[in-house]
């Protein structure tokens, strides 16, 4: 059985993840990635994009009781799962963030 899961969040979220052994109540998740189906002009998709996007934490814990449904991934979703994560790997670091000291109280 495939640790990469789709795991379907009652928030409404979808997420792409390595599924790690649960600790404590929560399921952990290496590498989430999220899907957002997205509608332009008279087409639609799917964006995929870090889930939780200002860390660089690997494995995110997520409390149990907001996992809806978590299924394991076809075999097109594992290899699109596995680009996307080898596409990220190339991408350059975040640099610091400057926020303009008239935005500071």
């Amino acid at each position: 059985m495939s640790s990469k899961k789709y795991i379907k969040l009652s928030t409404g979220e979808e997420i792409l993840a390595v599924y790690m052994k649960p600790t404590n109540g929560f399921f952990n998740l290496k590498n989430p990635i999220q899907m957002s189906h997205v509608v332009e002009k008279d087409e639609t998709g799917i964006r995929f994009s870090k889930w939780i996007p200002y860390t660089d934490d690997k494995i995110i814990p997520v409390s149990a009781k907001y996992v809806v449904t978590m299924t394991s991934l076809s075999k097109k979703m594992t290899k699109l799962y596995e680009d996307i994560l080898s596409e990220q790997d190339c991408e350059m670091d975040f640099e610091s963030l400057e926020v303009p000291s008239s935005l500071i109280n």
